[in-house]
This record gives C-alpha cells, structure tokens and sequence, in this order.
C-alpha cells in the first residue's frame, strides 16, 4: 500500500513538473514570436530591398567569435560598445553589462543550447521573405534570448557585410530595438 501510494506522488510530481515545463516553453515561443514578428515587419517597412533568410543562424562569421552561444558569452567584451538608438549625447550612454548580468548570460546561452529548430517556419511558424537566389541584402537571424524577466532580448543579424548584435527592451507589451554593437565588420 506504502508502495502504491509512493508511486502515485510520484506519478503526480513529474505530471505536475512536465505540465509546468510547458507553460515555460509556451511562455518562450509566445515572446519569441512577438519580439521576431516586430523584427520581420521592421525589415518588410524598411525602404530597402531586404530579404530575411528561412535558416535560422547559429554560427558566426567572425574570425574570435564560432557560434551565437560563445557570443553570448563572450558579450561582455561586446555590451560596452552598443550604441543606443535616440540619444543625445553619452551622459545618456548605458551600460549594458548591467542589465546582462553572470546569470542573464548563462540564462541566454542555456536558451541557445535547447533550442533545436533550423527555420523560422518550424521554430515559430513565421515565414521569412527569403527567396531563391543569391541576394547580398539577405539577413541570417539568431534565435532570440530572453533576460529572466523577459525584459530584455538579445538577437543576432548577419548579412556579407558584417555581424550585430542588437538589444530590444519589452515596453508597454511591445518589443523596441533600443541599440546595437557591431560584432564584426567586412
């Protein structure tokens, strides 16, 4: 009887955690659509002719930097040369490895380690405007990372010309590209 009921609490406990890891990854995919909706129709309003590749990116076309999660952690030596959009002079400089503490970063690079999807399509089912054919306009996309919070994102854009990592804040339930660094440049 002891047995059963031991199996039973056991039974219960790894329904209850497996239904809360869910709600986590639901919680994740849902932000991630939202934040990666906002930056495929920030490229669609763009003046430019820019096309966004179906691939999602994971390596890194610099010579220091392999993969988006040593990128991630390494961003420590990246942060400090962000550039945040709309401001006037640099007392109004911030000092991003504030916000992206020790734990934000292992907290990111453990985003990157789960994450398995290869396109767009099957990590979020977002279509991207690539077409076929070589265009040097095209853009590679990380996936994005999330601060613990979900406050912050961190995504990273490449193209022939060069690698950035850009910085959205989450304001009024909406995301907002609010600076960048250049990773490296061709």
């Amino acid at each position: 009887m002891k047995k059963n009921k031991i199996i039973i609490i056991i039974l219960f406990l790894s329904n209850f955690m497996s239904c809360k890891s869910q709600d986590i990854i639901d919680s994740k995919k849902e932000e991630s659509q939202i934040l990666m909706s906002t930056i495929f129709s920030d490229f669609e309003n763009s003046e430019q002719s820019i096309t966004i590749s179906n691939k999602i990116l994971y390596s890194v076309s610099s010579s220091d930097i392999n993969n988006w999660q040593q990128l991630i952690e390494n961003s420590k030596m990246i942060l400090p040369m962000a550039i945040t959009y709309n401001t006037k002079d640099n007392k109004e400089k911030v000092d991003y490895t504030l916000i992206f503490t020790k734990d934000e970063i292992v907290h990111m690079s453990n985003q990157i380690i789960e994450s398995k999807a290869k396109t767009w399509r099957n990590y979020l089912g977002l279509e991207s405007n690539k077409k076929d054919g070589l265009n040097l306009k095209t853009y590679y996309l990380s996936i994005p990372v999330f601060t613990i919070n979900k406050d912050y994102a961190l995504i990273y854009l490449e193209n022939t010309y060069g690698g950035t990592l850009k910085i959205y804040k989450k304001s009024e339930l909406k995301w907002k590209a609010i600076a960048s660094a250049t990773v490296w440049i061709n």
